[in-house]
């Protein structure tokens, strides 16, 4: 009716039961064209890795962020920030093509690595929820950015400005001596909805669509 083949119409046993009549040459022939169209979409689906150890995995960088925190020492996103500073020191040049390069040497450093073991991973589901926490871990900073705006908020409440100027370089990149409470607590703010998007949205969401 309509035009329509009756791959169309099956519930999925009977699709089934008319695909392996189909493989098996049994199907009538005018219904070849659907029967093969149904064939390239199963094969097509059958290639596509399954999305549950990605957010699973997305999960279970989050909790562990949230339960363990940054590592203090040696921490990945550090080692990134250190080499792509000795290679700009090395390589830098006032002009847009030296730009680009050192752009081009970050992406590829930071997702070349990446980018392997996700292949490497693509049909084991458990490696693939591993390695996907171990990443998200890695990028997500919630109770790194919780703990350092609250050690500021504390010390402006105990109205120790010293002390507050001396935390905000944890924050930002503000010089402090010549803040007071209100601009810390400006740039406390400010430094926290930035890096909420930096270091808590754009892992997750980016993570979630790669």
């Amino acid at each position: 009716a309509g035009g329509r083949g009756r791959g169309d119409r099956l519930d999925p046993a009977s699709r089934r039961c008319f695909l392996a009549a189909a493989r098996a040459g049994h199907a009538r022939q005018p219904a070849k064209p659907m029967i093969n169209a149904i064939i390239a979409a199963e094969r097509r689906r059958s290639r596509l890795p399954p999305a549950w150890p990605v957010a699973a995995g997305l999960l279970a960088g989050q909790l562990a962020d949230a339960m363990l925190g940054d590592q203090r020492r040696g921490h990945p996103v550090a080692w990134f920030g250190a080499a792509m500073q000795r290679l700009e020191v090395r390589s830098y040049a006032d002009n847009k093509a030296s730009g680009a390069a050192l752009a081009g040497c970050g992406i590829v450093l930071a997702a070349g690595p990446a980018a392997v073991a996700a292949r490497r991973c693509r049909d084991r589901p458990a490696a693939m929820l591993t390695l996907t926490a171990a990443c998200a871990w890695t990028v997500i900073g919630a109770r790194s950015l919780t703990r350092a705006a609250e050690e500021v908020r504390l010390a402006l409440l105990a109205a120790d400005i010293t002390t507050a100027r001396r935390l905000l370089p944890g924050l930002c990149g503000r010089d402090p001596a010549h803040l007071d409470a209100t601009d810390i607590s400006a740039a406390v703010v400010e430094s926290v909805a930035e890096n909420t998007s930096d270091a808590i949205v754009a892992p997750l969401l980016w993570g979630a669509l790669a």
